[in-house]
């Protein structure tokens, strides 16, 4: 059985004449937004198959390791804009596509328009071209909840907790806001006003400099099961849970447990601990 990364577009190498024309329109190594870059028409090379690869894995739990700047988070994007279900922010707002976080959305979401819209990223892409029938079949009807740990260092454990929950925040944001609650029935809107309660609740614990322990450990795991109970009730569907950065996860632990009183064993790492930690939630 082909893997992962056998399952990937193959793309020949370069020529002097490719090369010229990626210097004449401009490089963007390192950017990882699938949905800019087409819609800005930058050149980048086609990986759309490792959405195939990725739904055709046996495990449940898929984990990519690479260096960083190898293209994983552009990767993620491109499973995301595929596989995630059509919401306000596919459809332009005013000639306007609408960022996770404090732009306008529309005020309405129709479906078709909002496919209309994401097949535009899509329509000359491999894996429109060579899998159709998968295309037809996964094309945006997951909900997919990306969830993406930066680089801040944690040097305490209230700190720790906070930077295990911030992403979990944004992400429960991102989908507060990409429905129409008037184009839901009654038992979404109340689990919507549930999730948005708590995500205001858990926002207030984590605005001081360091969030305070009690309450902060069960907070990720409330908010997550809140929040993946809500999107497969609204898309009917089975949830996929795209964690970028999950090693930074680890280390924000490991810092706040031994800074200061102990030297991290060198047989503790981030895969000892991954490893031993139960997936809780489907």
């Amino acid at each position: 059985m082909a893997t992962l990364a056998d399952s990937v577009a193959k793309t020949a190498p370069l020529t002097a004449a490719d090369l010229a024309l990626v210097k004449i329109h401009g490089s963007k190594a390192g950017y990882t937004s699938f949905g800019r870059a087409m819609r800005n028409n930058y050149i980048v090379v086609d990986k759309t198959l490792v959405c195939k690869a990725f739904f055709d894995a046996e495990h449940k739990l898929v984990r990519v390791c690479a260096p960083t700047t190898f293209g994983k988070t552009f990767n993620l994007s491109i499973i995301r804009k595929f596989f995630g279900f059509f919401t306000r922010y596919d459809v332009p707002n005013n000639g306007v596509y609408a960022h996770w976080y404090g732009s306008k959305l529309a005020d309405e979401l129709d479906p078709k328009q909002a496919r209309a819209e994401r097949m535009k990223l899509f329509e000359t892409s491999l894996l429109y071209q060579q899998a159709p029938a998968f295309f037809a079949q996964h094309f945006g009807s997951y909900p997919v909840i990306y969830i993406r740990y930066g680089e801040h260092p944690s040097y305490s454990l209230g700190r720790a907790y906070r930077e295990l929950t911030a992403p979990l925040l944004d992400a429960t944001y991102y989908w507060i806001r990409a429905f129409v609650p008037d184009q839901l029935d009654s038992t979404q809107r109340e689990q919507l006003d549930k999730l948005t309660k708590m995500h205001e609740d858990i926002s207030g614990k984590f605005r001081g400099r360091d969030a305070e322990l009690e309450g902060c450990a069960d907070a990720p795991g409330m908010l997550f099961a809140c929040l993946s109970e809500f999107v497969t009730s609204v898309c009917q569907s089975r949830c996929i849970v795209l964690i970028d950065g999950y090693d930074k996860l680890s280390c924000y632990v490991l810092k706040a447990m031994f800074a200061g009183n102990y030297v991290v064993p060198l047989e503790i790492d981030s895969k000892n601990i991954l490893d031993v930690v139960p997936a809780t939630y489907n």
